[in-house]
């Protein structure tokens, strides 16, 4: 894995710019618009330093990612941030399992007045359900878009949406919007930069992807192709 990202991070470096002059600036430029979200509007990404030396702390990115005290507050605010996964996915089942539970009928025999009631009911459960996971997957969505406009760690946040679109979990599927922040945040950004064998085991394994594959509802304990032909690709 980080020889494949070295390799590409020198493939950029080499590339000429298109439609600019071949000077050391455009080079410059074209490896940081290649390798990050893209140069500042001020210019000034690699910091008065090397493009070389950025490429290796770009590769090598340390703990602190530069991001405003107002971005990092907001981000430390967030429910995604300040709740652990298993809060969140306990709090969001209970609200499924409530409204299951309201739309049975074991006799069969309601009245229209009844059902009309429970038809109340139920969407009075079901707002609530639906608004929670729209909160929680807009969360995920606004801190993966500040720390790619804010972070100075480029590389990590573009390997991070990288794969993150690459073993992909469709958000509107049952619970699997209150968990794409925790899997973004554990399952995919810690790995990007290191062994791709990491980086599988660990989507494998997130209650994301699981739910996602219904591999919860896996009673024939096979291999699921879904997956295995996301692995080839």
């Amino acid at each position: 894995m980080r020889r494949l990202i070295s390799c590409l991070a020198i493939c950029a470096l080499l590339a000429p710019p298109a439609l600019a002059a071949d000077t050391p600036l455009s080079r410059d430029l074209a490896l940081v618009n290649r390798l990050s979200w893209g140069e500042t509007a001020q210019g000034d990404t690699l910091g008065g330093q090397s493009a070389r030396t950025w490429l290796e702390q770009q590769l090598h990115p340390s703990a602190d990612d530069g991001l405003p005290p107002q971005v990092r507050a907001w981000i430390a605010d967030m429910d995604i941030s300040r709740t652990p996964l298993e809060e969140i996915a306990a709090e969001t089942r209970q609200m499924q399992m409530d409204i299951r539970e309201a739309k049975r009928d074991p006799s069969g025999q309601k009245d229209q007045a009844a059902a009309k009631a429970d038809q109340g009911d139920l969407s009075a459960l079901r707002k609530p359900y639906r608004q929670k996971l729209r909160d929680l997957g807009l969360e995920a969505q606004t801190r993966s878009l500040l720390r790619d406009l804010y972070s100075r760690n480029q590389l990590k946040e573009q390997l991070t949406w990288f794969w993150v679109n690459h073993f992909n979990v469709y958000g509107r599927k049952r619970q699997v919007a209150a968990l794409v922040g925790d899997y973004e945040e554990h399952a995919i950004r810690p790995h990007v930069l290191g062994r791709f064998r990491d980086l599988l085991v660990a989507t494998v394994f997130h209650p994301a992807m699981i739910q996602y594959l219904d591999n919860q509802q896996n009673a024939a304990d096979k291999i699921n192709e879904n997956y295995a032909r996301e692995i080839m690709e």
